[in-house]
């Protein structure tokens, strides 16, 4: 009995591209993981890398300070974590308060 086996190039591949989405960008509703992230939280600094997580406030608020309007980002994590707890477990970045902090992050879209 002969087999004939394909060469593995020969099969199709599908590589996912990872879509990076920047912090500000998020849509509400729509699960996303950090890369490399530090986030501070009561003058400590935890590492949240690699954690999902669900956007659950996209908004600018009504205020301008430092010539910019406010705006409210809003990440729910997926896995309770004991320093967020008084937070409902999610992670607060609020321009422009927070540009220094967190202006160049970028989340995957995780789907």
């Amino acid at each position: 009995m002969n087999h004939t086996f394909k060469h593995p190039n020969k099969y199709k591949k599908e590589v996912k591209e990872t879509k990076y989405v920047p912090i500000r960008e998020c849509k509400v509703g729509k699960k996303y993981r950090f890369e490399e992230h530090e986030h501070t939280i009561a003058d400590y600094e935890y590492n949240y890398s690699y954690m999902t997580g669900t956007c659950v406030t996209n908004e600018p608020g009504p205020n301008i300070v430092f010539g910019k309007k406010e705006h409210l980002i809003e990440i729910k994590l997926d896995f309770p974590r004991p320093e967020l707890e008084e937070y409902d477990n999610k992670l607060m970045f609020y321009f422009p308060h927070d540009d220094v902090l967190y202006d160049k992050v970028k989340v995957v879209d995780y789907e």
